[in-house]
């Protein structure tokens, strides 16, 4: 809580200073007047007018989306955007603690022009996890329901001596043609059998939760995916004897993704596809 209270204390320091250009204070009087004229007090049309930092409420955690990406138990952009509000919409600071504030929360991400995450390590990157994208993802797909368009970063401290920021779609270009479709990291997972392709059927996950929040998945990436993952016969061949569950989960993924509208592949390849998830789910109907 620390920490929260200094970043509260920074933002009302900077929203009473009289400086050009101050958007902070622009928008914080901006709020003040338009919340006094529909007949709230000024004591709390200030306070709320302070609101920057927002989570979950105490006991919860995640922003909610994975969750709803995951069942696909969602139908578009502001399914998610709902999501993500009910999930993070409580104001914290210095004089409040997990204030119930969706409509502020929602104010603030209507008003975004560039959304940031940082990664100090090497260790994992943004497809190694579903809190990357259920988090930065989440934002960026809630903020464009809201009527925003935020240019998208993600930050590399990870050597400090050089720092380096490239936009989100950059990243996902990088690590895809660094990992992702790189045939060293598949035959390095192979190895592990079971738990290698139960992996690389979780990455699947994250990578389609990415484009379905932030739309920076590009048809070339899923193509990519089917042709290294699912259609070559060696992968798909140690999948079917390995684990095949995770084969299944990988190809109803990608068709999830044609259903969706997010990937339009070439019609041989999308019958290619189905083709297979067919045999797939045959092979586990055999087993169970």
């Amino acid at each position: 809580m620390n920490i929260i209270h200094l970043l509260d204390d920074a933002v009302r320091r900077v929203a009473e200073c009289e400086e050009e250009d101050n958007l902070i204070r622009k928008h914080f009087l901006e709020e003040i007047r338009s919340a006094t004229a529909e007949g709230q007090s000024e004591e709390e049309a200030r306070e709320q007018a302070l609101y920057r930092i927002f989570s979950d409420p105490p006991g919860a955690y995640g922003a909610g989306v994975n969750h709803v990406i995951d069942e696909s138990n969602w139908k578009d952009a502001q399914n998610l955007a709902r999501v993500y509000l009910t999930w993070g919409g409580y104001a914290y600071g210095r004089h409040f603690y997990a204030r119930e504030a969706k409509e502020v929360f929602a104010r603030r991400l209507a008003r975004l022009d560039a959304t940031l995450k940082n990664e100090d390590s090497r260790e994992i990157d943004i497809f190694d996890d579903d809190c990357f994208y259920a988090y930065h993802g989440g934002m960026i797909a809630a903020a464009r329901a809201l009527g925003a368009n935020p240019m998208s970063f993600v930050g590399d401290s990870s050597d400090p001596r050089k720092v380096k920021v490239r936009t989100l779609l950059e990243e996902t270009r990088r690590l895809f043609r660094a990992r992702v479709l790189n045939p060293k990291y598949i035959k390095g997972m192979q190895e592990h059998g079971f738990k290698g392709a139960g992996d690389l059927s979780r990455m699947v996950d994250y990578i389609f939760g990415w484009s379905a929040t932030a739309q920076v998945i590009e048809d070339w990436m899923y193509a990519g995916l089917a042709e290294k993952y699912a259609l070559d016969p060696e992968v798909a061949g140690w999948m079917k004897e390995v684990n095949p569950w995770a084969l299944h989960n990988i190809l109803a993924k990608l068709l999830e993704a044609i259903g969706r509208g997010l990937w339009r592949p070439t019609p041989e390849l999308e019958e290619k596809l189905k083709a297979l998830y067919l045999e797939v789910e045959g092979l586990l109907e055999e087993r169970s």
